[in-house]
């Protein structure tokens, strides 16, 4: 079942909202028990998504947008309710593993990460573009 799961998934992000680059300017942090934006922030970033290669790349830029970090994360687990999808990256530089969601309703693509300890969600404000993956699965 999980292998259909994990099929059907990488044919629906073929499709157009899995393989992305997303680049973001502003993040939002999303306050769940509030259900309100109760801060913003500015941040120039890229995440590039791959599920095709299980891999999430992470850039940060300064404000003239030199790259100041940049890290690759495994993609260990993915799914899919309700056009929401959840996915958990593995760091391996500390072993941290890190909850993103992805949902596309009309055309807008929402990326964000969540943060259960906090109970917050991190929403990043910025479009998105296919990416071109190496496995092209």
């Amino acid at each position: 079942m999980r292998i259909i799961l994990f099929s059907f998934l990488i044919y629906a992000f073929n499709l157009g909202y899995g393989q992305r680059t997303i680049t973001s300017k502003i993040v939002h942090n999303f306050d769940i028990a509030e259900d309100k934006i109760t801060n913003s922030f500015d941040k120039n970033q890229t995440f590039n998504i791959s599920f095709n290669d299980s891999l999430l790349i992470h850039n940060v830029y300064d404000e003239e947008f030199n790259s100041t970090d940049s890290q690759i994360y495994r993609i260990i687990d993915i799914k899919e309710k309700d056009g929401l999808i959840t996915f958990t990256a593995l760091s391996g530089i500390s072993g941290k593993k890190y909850v993103y969601m992805l949902q596309d309703a009309d055309d807008d693509m929402t990326f964000m990460q969540y943060f259960m300890e906090d109970q917050t969600i991190y929403v990043f404000e910025g479009p998105s573009i296919p990416l071109k993956t190496f496995s092209q699965e």
